[in-house]
């Protein structure tokens, strides 16, 4: 089964893009060895950067880091079909 994300922006609507889910990894103080050292080594910013972009996270014990790869429209479609 796949999960497929559709982005847009959130203050005009426009549509981003799609993406399938290929991997989900929870993240959180002893979920995994996932942690904001790694996590900003990946993106290629500092952990203060990171927080930054996301404030509320913060308050969460767990949430979860998703790799992903783009789809077209498609590529979407067949996605959410073959899902049923």
């Amino acid at each position: 089964m796949s999960t497929m994300i559709v982005f847009e922006d959130a203050d005009t609507g426009e549509h981003l893009g799609n993406a399938r889910v290929l991997e989900r990894h929870r993240f959180g103080p002893d979920a995994t060895p996932w942690s904001w050292a790694l996590l900003a080594q990946l993106a290629d910013v500092t952990v203060d950067e990171l927080r930054e972009l996301f404030p509320g996270t913060s308050a969460l014990d767990v949430f979860y880091v998703y790799r992903v790869e783009p789809v077209d429209d498609d590529g979407f479609f067949t996605g959410l079909i073959a899902a049923r």
